[in-house]
């Protein structure tokens, strides 16, 4: 069944806008014209991203399971723009890890690479 503690914060907190009693208007205003705003595609990707990570996390970080090349490039743009233009949902620290990682690994991959063809 639902469980509200597993809900993400950044959902929790906008389930609900109450445009009564001691809340402020323009307040809670711009809290819902914010959350009106969300861009579909950067949602879907957030999402998509957080699901590999969530699988990479669940099978001891395998490194088969990151991502590499133009999903990388594209899951790497897709952190920065959101980190720049502060969209929500943000990324998360599971998804910057996820993301951290494959770097690192396609870079051992090239040094390894390079040593092999020496």
């Amino acid at each position: 069944g639902f469980k509200w503690d597993k809900v993400r914060a950044e959902i929790a907190r906008i389930n609900f806008i109450f445009f009564t009693g001691d809340n402020e208007y323009t307040e809670r205003y711009k809290q819902l014209v914010s959350v009106i705003k969300i861009n579909p595609e950067h949602v879907s990707t957030h999402t998509e991203l957080q699901r590999q990570a969530m699988n990479w996390e669940a099978n001891e970080c395998a490194p088969e399971l990151l991502l590499r090349g133009v999903a990388l490039v594209h899951a790497s743009n897709w952190i920065l723009e959101a980190q720049t233009n502060y969209t929500n949902p943000e990324p998360t620290d599971l998804q910057c890890r996820f993301i951290m990682n494959a770097h690192l690994e396609e870079a051992m991959a090239r040094r390894k690479s390079m040593v092999l063809h020496q």
